[in-house]
C-alpha cells in the first residue's frame, strides 16, 4: 500500500507537494481544526535516523521563529512515521531582496530579518541543539510575515556529532564542516548565519565564501558599512567568519545587539515625586533634579539607556549612595539627602517602558 494513503482521512490533500533529496512534504487541510498543515515523509526509510533526529530536535524547542510540530502520524510499519507541522504559507527568502530593494533602503528590513533569524537560532541553541544546515532555503515566512526556521534533518544536540563527510550547504557551511573528524557546533551555525545575512543583503554569496577554504568577505562587509548598517552589527558578522569557532559570537549575543538596535530611541522614562512628574524620551532626553541643599542630579537618555549623574549633595539609587555617573535600573527610587535628614529627604520613583521589536 502506498505510504501516503495511510494519512488519516481528516487531512484533505491540497494537491501541492515539495520533493527534496531526503524527504517529500505534502500540504493538507486539517478538516477537524480547519487549518492547513504540512506532512513530511522520508523518501527512503533507510534514512529514518535523520527524521528521528529532526523530531527529537524540534520537540525540544519552543520559539516564535521555529516551525511548530503538531503531531507524529503512525504507520503500520514500526520503522516509519510522518511528521505533521504547521504550514508556512508566506514568502520564501528567494524573493526577499527584490521585495525590499525597490523601497530604496534595505537597512531597516535587513536588521529586522537578521533579528528574526538570530532569535530563532538562539532559541534553538538554548535548547542545546545545533541546526547544522542554516541557509535561506531552510527559512520561510508564515502567513503573518514572521520568519521561521525549518528542516532540522541535520540538527544535533550539543556535543553529539563529529563528521567524516561534508555536512551542510556549500558556501554557508563553516570551514570545519569540510574537514574530517571535526566537531560541528553551534559556532558552525554562527558562521552560516552570517553567510545567510550577506546572501540576503546582496542577493548572492560572496566569492570568498564559495572557495575552499573560505576567507572573510571583506568587500561585502565594507558595502554593508557604506549602506549605513550599524558598525556593531557588521563587526559581529565579521567575527562570525573567524576560522576558529571559539572566536565567533554566540547567536544570543547577536540577537541582543539587534534587539537594542531595533528599539533604539523608543523608550520612555517617567520620573515622579509627590508633587511632580517628568517624562524623558528622544525629544526630551535630559533633566536636572534640584533638591535644594539635599542634592541634585542630571538624568539623561542616550537612546538605549537612562543614566544619572550626581552633581552635589547626597544622591542614592535604590538605597545605594552614588558618587559617579551610573546607568539607572528600569525601576528605581532616587533619594536626595543624607539618611540622617530623616523626613526631610526627597524621593523620586523612576520607571522605564520596555518597547517591543516591531516586525
Amino acid at each position: 500500500m502506498p505510504r501516503w494513503s495511510l494519512i488519516p482521512s481528516r487531512y484533505q490533500y491540497l494537491g501541492e507537494a515539495k520533493v527534496g533529496g531526503q524527504s517529500t512534504v505534502r500540504f493538507y487541510r486539517d478538516k477537524r481544526l480547519e487549518r492547513d498543515v504540512a506532512i513530511k515523509l522520508i523518501n527512503d526509510i533507510r534514512d529514518m535516523k535523520r527524521m528521528r533526529g529532526e523530531v527529537r530536535a524540534l520537540s525540544s524547542i519552543r520559539s516564535k521563529h521555529v516551525i511548530e510540530v503538531y503531531d507524529l502520524l503512525d504507520t503500520p510499519s514500526s520503522l516509519d512515521f510522518a511528521l505533521l507541522t504547521e504550514r508556512l504559507s508566506g514568502h520564501d527568502l528567494s524573493s526577499w531582496r527584490a521585495r525590499y530593494a525597490s523601497n530604496g533602503d534595505l537597512v531597516a528590513p535587513l536588521l529586522k530579518i537578521a533579528f528574526q533569524i538570530s532569535a530563532g537560532l538562539s532559541d534553538v541553541h538554548a535548547a542545546g541543539v545545533t541546526h547544522g544546515d542554516v541557509n535561506p532555503t531552510n527559512m520561510r515566512e508564515d502567513s503573518n510575515g514572521i520568519v521561521k526556521l525549518f528542516d532540522f534533518g541535520l540538527a544535533r544536540f550539543v556535543g553529539a556529532v563529529t563528521t567524516n563527510t561534508f555536512i551542510g550547504t556549500r558556501g554557508f557551511a563553516a570551514p570545519e564542516c569540510y574537514t574530517t573528524h571535526e566537531a560541528i557546533s553551534q559556532a558552525s551555525d554562527s558562521y552560516a548565519y552570517a553567510a545567510t545575512i550577506l546572501w540576503l543583503a546582496e542577493g548572492s554569496l560572496p566569492a570568498e565564501l564559495l572557495s575552499v577554504p573560505s576567507s572573510i568577505p571583506s568587500s561585502s562587509l565594507t558595502r554593508l558599512r557604506s549602506w549605513g548598517v550599524p558598525e556593531d552589527f557588521v563587526q559581529l558578522l565579521e567575527r562570525c567568519f573567524s576560522a576558529s569557532g571559539g572566536a565567533r559570537p554566540p547567536l544570543v549575543e547577536i540577537r541582543s545587539a539587534l534587539h537594542n538596535e531595533l528599539i533604539r530611541g523608543r523608550h520612555r522614562g517617567r520620573l515622579c515625586s509627590s508633587s511632580n512628574s517628568y517624562e524623558l524620551s528622544t525629544s526630551h532626553n535630559g533633566i536636572q533634579i534640584k533638591a535644594g541643599t539635599l542634592g541634585d542630579a542630571i538624568i539623561t537618555y542616550d537612546s538605549l539607556h537612562f543614566n544619572v549623574n550626581p552633581m552635589s549633595g547626597s544622591v542614592a539609587v535604590n538605597s545605594q549612595l552614588i558618587t559617579a555617573p551610573m546607568r539607572l535600573p528600569a525601576s528605581s527610587v532616587l533619594a536626595f539627602g543624607d539618611p540622617s535628614e530623616g523626613a526631610a529627604r526627597r524621593y523620586y520613583t523612576f520607571d522605564v517602558s520596555h518597547p517591543e521589536v516591531v516586525l
